[in-house]
């Protein structure tokens, strides 16, 4: 599967549990033409930001942010910024290979 379809499955899983009810994907990939990059851009949207957002603060965290990969996908140096910056402000921030170490990692997190 390539990451779009490893975030809808995990989106499919939690949709099953009323725990994951706030959580969200930001929508920050890199598709849909020029129009949709510049009107995103204007938006405020960032280059580099997490795919998901579960603003639940919980273990000393204020929420958790997941930057799903397929695969052998790697972070850009982008991502690696934003991910270090939200650690540092104080949110739990993982970086998952598939939707099954998406699931864990936001089971681990509740618990």
């Amino acid at each position: 599967m390539n990451e779009t379809q490893e975030q809808k499955q995990l989106i499919q899983w939690t949709r099953t549990d009323p725990r994951f009810q706030y959580l969200f994907h930001i929508p920050n990939e890199s598709v849909g033409g020029t129009g949709w990059l510049v009107r995103n851009r204007q938006m405020g949207v960032k280059s580099g930001v997490p795919d998901l957002f579960y603003p639940v603060p919980l273990n000393g965290y204020h929420g958790m942010f997941i930057e799903m990969k397929a695969g052998k996908g790697r972070l850009s140096q982008e991502q690696e910024k934003w991910i270090s910056v939200l650690e540092t402000f104080g949110y739990k921030c993982v970086v998952t290979h598939g939707w099954e170490e998406a699931r864990d990692a936001l089971e681990e997190y509740l618990n």
